[in-house]
């Protein structure tokens, strides 16, 4: 796109290809993109139908049953689900699949709408510069965002954190087995109750570590090691 709006004619690059079938290209995509509006409305239709059908008729109940499989999986009719899938299949329309439409332009066409009427040029249009805009925060935010991994920079929980985001596993004299809520992998922490000025809210991370075996042996050493003092 960068090389394009500079001037370069991309589209040369494409001068062995045969002229019809390029032709062909552009009208089959100009199909569904010189008609995005009755798209729009084709697929709104398509889940109130899907919507009166199951809802308003209430069909749902001669549906067959949710039905188990010996590989582990289940099946069952959810008209929810199919409205999900109307909803996704219309967002790449206008997303990823209209990026395909713009590099067959950009290569066969020279980004020129030679097969949509004027209305349906700048629906396009707008969507191109839509997505500029999309593309230019996902620039800003990977510059300017910073990410770190908490578990491995994290060496002291208060007790609020502790009741808000970890879930509490084992519990003995003063040490902790304790979990996150919400990880996309499980990490366990051995903590350790503190005193500081009197108080013993906070909990000082002794040991971290994705084996449970691991974790629930440093516990034990620690429990056993106090109770033997």
């Amino acid at each position: 796109m960068i090389i394009w709006c500079l001037g370069y004619r991309i589209d040369k690059l494409s001068n062995f290809v045969n002229k019809d079938l390029k032709n062909k290209v552009l009208h089959t995509f100009s199909l569904i993109y010189d008609h995005l509006i009755l798209c729009t409305f084709i697929f709104i239709c398509i889940v109130l139908i899907i919507l009166f059908i199951y809802k308003g008729l209430g069909t749902y109940k001669f549906t067959f049953n949710e039905k188990e499989y010996t590989d582990g999986t289940s099946r069952s009719v959810n008209y929810v689900a199919a409205i999900n899938r109307i909803i996704n299949l219309y967002i790449l329309i206008l997303t990823k699949y209209w990026i395909y439409y713009f590099l067959v332009l950009l290569f066969f066409n020279n980004v020129r709408y030679d097969y949509l009427s004027e209305r349906s040029i700048e629906i396009n249009s707008g969507l191109g510069i839509l997505k500029i805009l999309i593309l230019i925060s996902y620039i800003l935010k990977s510059i300017f965002i910073l990410k770190i991994p908490i578990d491995r920079t994290t060496f002291r929980i208060n007790r609020e954190k502790l009741e808000l985001r970890y879930i509490i596993l084992n519990e003995k004299n003063r040490y902790l087995i304790v979990k996150p809520s919400y990880r996309e992998k499980t990490i366990y922490y051995v903590v350790e109750k503190e005193m500081i000025n009197g108080s013993d809210d906070s909990f000082e991370i002794i040991n971290r570590s994705e084996n449970w075996d691991e974790i629930v042996y440093h516990f034990d050493y620690l429990c056993n090691k106090r109770d033997n003092m």
